[in-house]
């Protein structure tokens, strides 16, 4: 079972509750400037298969499939993986040090946008104010903001007990086997 340990989280029926009623649901994972340990192997593609599309991306995807009970029939609308940066123009990250004579050749910037409802943006260095948050922007445009932080080590835990619990619940086994799968292709297409 992959690591979803964001589906998890105490409030997961509240954002539930909250995307249901929202016009638009933007997931964002901006980090000012995260990149892990550039020119090591976590940016090296032959080692670490791809940057913030592995990294943070599975995250952002399985909080969607939480919050959005028909995540199977939605329908990509558009995605891109970018590469902005390069070790020439990263002196420092807050997550590291920079090997200058290393390999940076992943992504370090997506997005995938489902349907006109959906928008998840992962960004390892963007030089501006971190947000990990989700946007509910509503019918009457107003927006309202959860801010992601974090994932609580509840979360962790609920998840371990929860496949604890139900260790012999083929349906549930084969549930998640279905969303590992369904994220595995959204980012084997980034």
């Amino acid at each position: 079972m992959m690591v979803k340990n964001n589906m998890w989280r105490s409030n997961i029926a509240d954002l539930l509750y909250q995307a249901t009623h929202a016009k638009q649901v933007h997931i964002h994972w901006l980090r000012k400037n995260c990149i892990p340990n550039p020119g090591s192997w976590f940016t090296t593609r032959e080692k670490a298969f791809g940057g913030v599309s592995r990294d943070l991306m599975p995250h952002l995807l399985s909080l969607f499939v939480a919050m959005n009970p028909k995540w199977k029939q939605a329908q990509v609308n558009g995605q891109m993986a970018l590469t902005c940066w390069n070790l020439e123009n990263i002196e420092s990250t807050e997550y590291g040090t920079v090997n200058p004579t290393g390999t940076y050749d992943v992504d370090d910037r997506c997005h995938i946008l489902f349907g006109n409802k959906w928008t998840l943006l992962a960004d390892w260095r963007t030089m501006k104010e971190d947000d990990s948050s989700i946007k509910f922007i509503m019918e009457d445009n107003s927006i309202e903001k959860f801010e992601l932080g974090w994932c609580p080590e509840e979360a962790y835990h609920n998840m371990i007990v929860d496949a604890i619990t139900n260790i012999d619940n083929q349906k549930f086994w084969q549930n998640q086997l279905e969303i590992d799968l369904w994220i595995h292709s959204r980012i084997e297409n980034l």
